[in-house]
């Protein structure tokens, strides 16, 4: 028997080349991306389907689970990448003479309930952004490489056929810029439409030498190979393993066969259309607000960088440097509402601890990190802050708690080499990683580049219909006053599209201006103000008669949520109409007089 080559660890490193990371949609639409597309999906798809142990384990796989050792995982595998996120709580890539030594602040992982707090990742600290790049390189270079085996294997270098060999040059061309995609879940695409088919479709098409050929989409789901065991660190108890599992919606741990959800239904499958309306709704009203006002207000990283940070004292009672990390909002508050947006009650993304098993995890993680270059582009001076401004961990697998975050934390379990792992400083400038994203060619001025952030994602008032309802007598009505209050005078209704619109009419006219008016006489006669006590021949403002501070304008969308109202309204004016004696029938003799601007209000 031949001796076995020693397995070396997992490392991320660099690309050799730059380009940039795609647009999922443009990836998966363009014919321009084919062959990248046809190597992604294929690779994606083969990295999923990865045996979770060893080829070469001795243990039997079908009965292995509770009696491997943390060296016999495939570090490559989609579930041990999806794992260094949360559960099982088990350390990644450990080779066979390898172990998680004890130390002062835990006992071994090896025990039956390791106390040690439990993975890798960083949440609510500054290295959230710079912890979950390495973390998509990862699966990304995962993919590159499986990506040339595929090359190898089905256009063979030695092959001395014209067409395998012309294919084999144009794939290895394709190759040398694959890189992961991102989903940008902000922006007007995804506020029309929600989430991308191809994010849910089941199957997708490739084309392969025996033509076009339907494979399990990689990006809807991934079928749980193990059960993840019982969950005393979530006090859950032991996964149900018979047929149908209806989780509880607040205990979503998938067992062995089961696929990852988003919005489950009763028969714990995806529900597309919740998972869509979830999105688009929070997309205009927590998604796109929100990085417009983390773009525009906020140029710390500490205040960037994550949603907060522990309220850790030292033993002498000191409180180490703390900001207000609530000032405006940051990309992890934003990243915590897409990962609610598309979990809902029970799917995988609404739970940290099993949120990287669904793939669009990913997808959005490479979206965050996108907003983080764009972010660092225009502030290029704000990064880590070390010294007496450094901020402090609770504790991972390789961190002992109270400890200084800084920009040369290492970043485990992401190794840069055999010998060394990934920090911060290391990953401050993606370019030298050898990727990049499409604004970040389009504009190299940030000045630019800042005004081209907001503009995308700047909240759009006129995206939806809404109405512009007038109240007399009710300073205090609001979207939630009802209709048939006795004060409501009428309503302008605008129905309108936004910028993101596909017509061509509307496209054109981007600046039109709706004129329309209210007839204020029946409201008048049911709060009994006087009709007549303003004629043509007489405008002075009399104690009976309405004058403009009575009207009131409330702007909002038809589903009652308020918009400002100097977003929708130019100017209202109030108008008196004469019809002539006895309200006759002449209509050439009937005319109008202005009485007065009501908005904006005029100085008194």
């Amino acid at each position: 028997m031949s001796q076995q080559t020693p397995r070396k660890h997992v490392f991320v490193p660099c690309f050799t080349n730059l380009a940039p990371r795609l647009p999922v949609e443009v990836l998966m639409s363009n014919p321009k991306y084919k062959l990248q597309r046809n190597l992604f999906l294929q690779a994606f798809s083969r990295i999923q389907n990865q045996d979770v142990y060893n080829r070469k384990s001795p243990f039997d796989k079908e009965q292995v689970d509770g009696g491997y050792t943390f060296s016999d995982i495939n570090p490559k595998s989609y579930f041990a990448v999806a794992s260094i996120h949360g559960l099982p709580y088990e350390p990644y890539d450990l080779l066979p003479d390898e172990d998680v030594a004890p130390t002062d602040w835990h006992p071994s992982e090896l025990e039956k309930k390791p106390s040690r707090p439990g993975g890798y990742c960083h949440h609510g600290d500054i290295l959230f952004p710079t912890w979950h790049r390495p973390y998509v390189m990862l699966l990304e270079k995962l993919i590159y490489d499986e990506a040339k085996k595929i090359i190898d294997e089905t256009y063979p270098e030695k092959s001395e056929d014209p067409k395998i060999k012309k294919l084999r040059e144009d794939y290895l061309n394709a190759h040398k810029d694959l890189r992961f995609p991102y989903w940008d879940w902000a922006s007007p695409v995804t506020l029309a439409n929600g989430v991308p088919s191809n994010l849910s479709d089941d199957t997708v098409n490739i084309e392969t030498l025996k033509g076009i050929e339907k494979i399990t989409n990689p990006l809807r789901s991934y079928t749980l190979p193990r059960d993840l065991g019982t969950l005393f660190l979530a006090g859950d108890s032991p996964n149900p393993t018979k047929r149908p599992y209806v989780p509880d919606a607040n205990t979503p741990f998938t067992p062995k066969g089961y696929s990852t959800v988003r919005h489950p239904t009763s028969n714990y499958t995806s529900d597309k259309s919740d998972t869509s309306l979830s999105v688009v709704t929070d997309c205009s009203t927590v998604f796109r607000p929100s990085i417009a006002q983390t773009f525009q207000y906020v140029v710390k990283w500490n205040q960037f960088s994550n949603h907060g940070d522990s309220q850790f004292k030292f033993a002498d009672g000191k409180t180490p440097f703390n900001e207000n990390y609530g000032h405006y909002a940051s990309i992890e508050v934003v990243h915590d509402s897409v990962h609610s947006s598309l979990g809902g009650k029970g799917g995988h993304m609404g739970k940290p601890d099993i949120a990287a098993f669904d793939p669009i995890f990913f997808l959005h993680h490479c979206n965050v990190d996108r907003l983080t270059a764009i972010w660092q582009a225009i502030n290029p001076n704000a990064w880590i802050e070390d010294g007496d401004k450094a901020t402090f961990t609770e504790g991972k697998f390789t961190e002992q708690p109270h400890k200084k975050l800084t920009g040369s934390t290492p970043l485990t379990p992401f190794r840069k080499s055999e010998t060394e792992f990934w920090t911060s400083n290391g990953l401050r400038y993606i370019e030298d990683l050898g990727y990049t994203y499409p604004e970040l060619q389009d504009y190299k001025d940030p000045n630019e580049l800042k005004k081209y952030v907001i503009d995308l994602y700047h909240p759009n008032m006129y995206f939806a219909p809404y109405e512009l309802r007038v109240f007399i007598d009710k300073p205090d009505a609001d979207a939630k006053t009802p209709k048939n209050s006795p004060n409501f005078a009428g309503l302008i209704s605008c129905f309108a599209r936004g910028k993101e619109t596909q017509c061509a009419n509307c496209i054109a006219h981007p600046d039109a201006v709706v004129h329309d008016c209210v007839d204020l006489t029946i409201c008048m006669q049911t709060l009994n103000i006087n009709l007549n006590s303003i004629t043509l021949k007489k405008l002075d403002f009399t104690s009976s008669s309405l004058k403009p501070d009575q009207i009131k304008f409330v702007a909002c969308k038809n589903n009652d949520e308020l918009i400002k109202l100097e977003d929708v309204l130019i100017r209202a004016d109030l108008y008196v109409f004469d019809e002539g004696p006895d309200h006759n029938h002449n209509y050439e003799e009937w005319s109008k007089k202005h009485l007065a601007q009501v908005y904006p209000p005029q100085k008194k």
